[in-house]
C-alpha cells in the first residue's frame, strides 16, 4: 500500500460519470484557507477489511493534529472512532477478520545520550477499537530498537498470529552497540523472524538471522521462506531459500552487489506458488525491469514487465497470501500492471469507468477479490477513494484526501522538460495558477527532497497552495532523482552543488527565456535536500532569485557528516548512503566545503527565510542555526523560524500551517502576488 481519513463520506453511486469531470471554467477565488491544505490526507493510509465491508482510515474531526482511528462499514455506517492523541500514524493494514495493525512513530531521546531519534512501534487493534495491544511489548529487550518490526506475512491459516521481522539487540550476548545499522543500533544486532500474536503482543522466534541478514520474505501460505544476507566484506548478496516441508535453508544464489542498496537483482515477492516469484533487475537502459524468478534454481526468468522510460516503483501484494498481484510505476502519475488476470481485467474495466482520472490504482481488496478499494487521481487534484462491489456492480465514492479544497483554487499541472547545460534532458512539472495568463508570472522554484525521490503530477499540498495564491510553481526532477533509471540517479552522486544544482538553474532560465516567468520575481523554496538546493541557489546564482526559503536544509556538508558519523558511525547503512549521495568527506573535504552554502554567505543578495523543526532527527537544527549566524555575520537579511514539536517531515498540521503562513507571507513581501 502507498502509505500516510475522513470528515465526510459521499454515498454517490456511479451510474453516469459526468460529475467526475474536474475541468470547466474556473472563476477567480479569494485567498484560500490554509488549513484546507495542511491537514494530513483523509484517505491515506486506508485499508479494506477481509470481508470487503469495513474501511479503516484516520479522520480529523476536531483538532487537525489529533487523528481518530475510524472504522466505516459500507452497510452499517460508522462503527467506531477512537482518538490517537498526538501519535503519528505511518501505516495501517488488516491482518485478520476483526483486527488491523498500525505503525506509529514518535520523537524521543535514546538512553543516556540525550540524542533524539524517531522511534516506531506497531499496535494491533480490534474493529471496535476497545482492545489495543502493542506488539513486541512483552519483552523489554525490544525497547532498545528504534525501528518498527516489519510485517512479513498474515498467516491466513492462523488468525491470531502473523510473521514479522525485527532486530534482536542481544543476539550475540554482547553489549548493545553504538552504531546505527539501518534503523537499529549495533552492527552485532541480528534480523530475526518472529511469529507475533496480534491479541497478546507476545512473540516467538521462528528463524534466526545473522549479522549479515537484511531481509525476509514468505510465500503464499507462509510456510516457504527467503532470507537475504549481504556480505559487505566482499560486496555480495546471498539468497537462502527454505521450501515448504523442508527444515533447512539452502543457499540458492550468490551474486555481486552493485552497491549497499541494490544488488544485481532484488526479490520483490512470490507468485501463486512457493516455487515461483518476481524480482527486479537493472536492464541495458539502466531502467529497472521485473523478471519472473525460480526459487528451485535461484535464477531470474524472462522479463514480465518493463517500460522504455520509467522504473518499477513497487509491488501490490495480496493482503492475505502476500503474493504479487501487480507492479506499479510512475510516468506522470501512478500506473499498475497486473499479473493476476482476473483482477487485471476488473481493474481495466474500472479504469475505463473512471475515465476522467489519469490514474486509477487498486489500494486494497477483500480476501476473495470481489470488493475493492480504488484510488483515483486527476493531475494536480486531491485523490479520491472508491469502493467497488463486484456482486452488485456498485461503484461508490467514499472519501477525498482534501475534501474542503475548491477545484477553482487549483492550478493546472503540465510537463516542463528542458535540456541542461551539458545536453542532458531534465524532466519537470509546472503548476500554472488558475485565471492568469501564462506569461511573466511570479515563480516559485520548488526542488524536491531526498534527493533520490521525484515529483509527478499528483496533488502536492505545498505546490498547489502557492499556485492558489497566483504563483507559477516549477518542480524539476534534476539528476539524482529516482524513477528515470539507474544512470540518471547515479549521475547525481557527489553532485550536490554541481550538475544537480545546474539542472535546477537551467530550468529556471528556460522558464524566463520562454516568457513564462518574470525574471524579477523568482523565489526558490525547498525542504531537506530541496532546502540545501534553495540555499545553494541563493549562494551560487544570486542574480536569479529575489528570495530564498530553506526548510530543514543542510547548510554545511562537512559539518553534517561530522554530526552523522558521531551519531551513527561511519560504517552504518545510513552513513554509506550519504557518502554515496554527497561524496566522501575524507576524500573530498575541500570540494564539500566549497559547495556548502554556509561558507558562501558573502555571495547572497536575496533575503533568506530559514525554517526548521526542533525535533528533526535527520538534519539537525544546528544546520539552520549556524546558517543564520553566518548570514548575519556577512550582513545579510535572514529570518529564522523554529517549529516546536516538528520532525523532519512536517508531520503535524499546526506546524504545516505555520510553515505555509511564514513562506506565503515571505513570498508576498518579495514577489507580490
Amino acid at each position: 500500500m502507498r502509505g500516510a481519513r475522513v470528515c465526510l463520506f459521499v454515498a454517490a453511486v456511479v451510474c453516469a460519470l459526468g460529475f467526475l469531470l474536474l475541468g470547466g471554467a474556473w472563476a477567480q477565488s479569494p485567498k484560500p484557507e490554509i488549513s484546507n491544505y495542511t491537514h494530513q490526507p483523509f484517505a491515506n493510509p486506508v485499508s479494506l477489511s477481509p470481508d470487503g465491508d469495513v474501511i479503516a482510515y484516520v479522520q480529523y474531526p476536531d483538532d487537525p493534529d489529533s487523528g481518530h482511528l475510524a472504522f466505516f462499514s459500507m452497510t452499517r455506517g460508522l462503527l467506531s472512532r477512537t482518538p490517537m492523541a498526538n501519535a503519528k500514524l505511518r501505516d495501517l493494514r488488516w491482518v485478520s477478520d476483526d483486527r488491523l495493525i498500525l505503525t506509529i512513530s514518535t520523537t524521543a531521546e535514546y538512553g543516556r545520550s540525550g540524542e533524539e531519534f524517531e522511534f516506531s512501534r506497531v499496535m494491533s487493534i480490534d474493529m471496535d477499537a476497545t482492545d489495543p495491544v502493542w506488539l513486541f511489548s512483552k519483552e523489554q529487550k525490544f525497547n532498545a530498537v528504534i525501528s518498527a518490526p516489519q510485517f512479513i506475512h498474515p498467516l491466513p491459516d492462523d488468525p491470531e498470529n502473523i510473521l514479522m521481522s525485527q532486530y534482536d539487540p542481544y543476539a550475540t550476548g554482547a553489549n548493545i552497540g553504538t552504531n546505527v545499522k539501518g534503523t537499529a543500533f549495533g552492527d552485532e544486532w541480528h534480523l530475526n523472524l518472529y511469529e507475533v500474536n496480534i491479541k497478546t503482543g507476545r512473540v516467538r522466534t521462528v528463524e534466526k538471522g545473522n549479522k549479515y541478514t537484511t531481509d525476509w520474505n514468505a510465500g503464499p501460505s507462509g510456510n516457504s521462506l527467503v532470507r537475504i544476507d549481504y556480505k559487505d566484506a566482499y560486496d555480495k548478496e546471498e539468497v537462502h531459500y527454505r521450501a515448504p516441508g523442508e527444515t533447512r535453508f539452502q543457499l540458492i544464489d550468490t551474486y555481486e552487489s552493485n552497491d549497499a542498496f541494490m544488488g544485481e537483482y532484488n526479490i520483490i515477492g512470490f507468485g501463486e506458488t512457493a516455487a515461483e516469484g518476481y524480482a527486479i533487475a537493472v536492464g541495458k537502459k539502466n531502467l529497472t525491469k521485473v523478471h519472473s524468478y525460480d526459487f528451485t534454481t535461484g535464477t531470474l526468468g524472462p522479463i514480465v514487465w518493463s517500460n522504455p522510460d520509467y522504473e518499477y516503483s513497487h509491488a501490490l501484494l495480496d493482503d492475505f497470501s502476500n503474493s504479487v498481484l501487480a507492479v506499479e510505476h510512475v510516468d506522470d502519475m501512478y500506473q499498475q500492471t497486473f499479473f493476476d488476470s482476473g483482477l487485471g481485467a476488473l481493474h481495466k474495466a474500472l479504469k475505463g469507468a473512471l475515465g476522467a482520472y489519469q490514474s486509477v490504482t487498486i489500494e486494497s481488496t477483500s480476501r476473495d477479490h470481489t470488493k475493492i478499494l480504488l484510488r483515483a487521481s486527476a493531475a494536480g487534484s486531491p485523490s479520491k477513494v472508491f469502493h467497488f462491489d463486484k456482486s452488485t456492480g456498485q461503484l461508490t465514492e467514499v472519501m477525498s484526501d482534501y475534501p474542503h479544497i475548491q477545484p477553482a483554487e487549483l492550478g493546472t499541472v503540465t510537463r516542463f522538460d528542458y535540456v541542461s547545460s551539458d545536453g542532458a534532458k531534465i524532466p519537470g512539472y509546472l503548476h500554472k495558477p488558475s485565471g492568469k495568463e501564462d506569461n511573466n508570472l511570479p515563480l516559485v522554484v520548488l526542488p524536491h527532497g531526498g534527493p533520490a525521490t521525484r515529483d509527478d503530477m499528483h496533488f502536492d499540498w505545498e505546490a498547489q497552495y502557492y499556485a492558489s495564491l497566483g504563483y507559477a510553481v516549477y518542480q524539476p526532477n534534476f539528476r539524482g532523482s529516482d524513477g528515470y533509471g539507474a544512470k540518471f540517479q547515479n549521475d547525481g552522486h557527489g553532485e550536490w552543488g554541481g550538475v544537480m544544482q545546474d539542472d535546477v538553474t537551467q530550468g529556471v532560465r528556460k522558464l524566463v527565456a520562454d516568457g513564462i516567468a518574470d525574471p524579477d520575481r523568482i523565489c526558490i523554496v525547498g525542504g531537506s535536500y530541496g532546502g540545501y538546493a534553495a540555499l545553494a541557489g541563493g549562494a551560487m546564482t544570486p542574480d536569479l532569485y529575489k528570495c530564498v526559503v530553506s526548510y530543514a536544509g543542510i547548510s554545511g556538508l562537512n559539518e553534517f557528516f561530522a554530526w552523522r558519523d558521531g551519531r551513527g558511525g561511519r560504517i552504518s547503512e545510513v552513513a554509506q548512503y550519504w557518502r554515496l549521495s554527497i561524496g566522501n568527506p575524507h576524500e573530498n573535504r575541500a570540494k564539500l566545503r566549497d559547495r556548502s552554502p554556509i561558507n558562501l554567505t558573502d555571495n547572497f543578495t536575496a533575503p533568506v527565510l530559514l525554517i526548521h523543526g526542533r525535533n528533526d532527527t535527520i538534519v539537525p537544527i544546528e544546520q539552520s542555526r549556524d546558517m543564520e549566524t553566518a548570514l548575519k555575520r556577512s550582513g545579510k537579511t535572514v529570518t529564522f523560524v523554529e517549529l516546536d514539536g516538528e520532525d523532519h517531515w512536517l508531520s503535524t498540521a499546526s506546524t504545516r500551517t505555520q510553515y505555509l503562513t511564514e513562506t506565503s507571507r515571505f513570498l508576498e513581501t518579495h514577489l507580490g502576488r
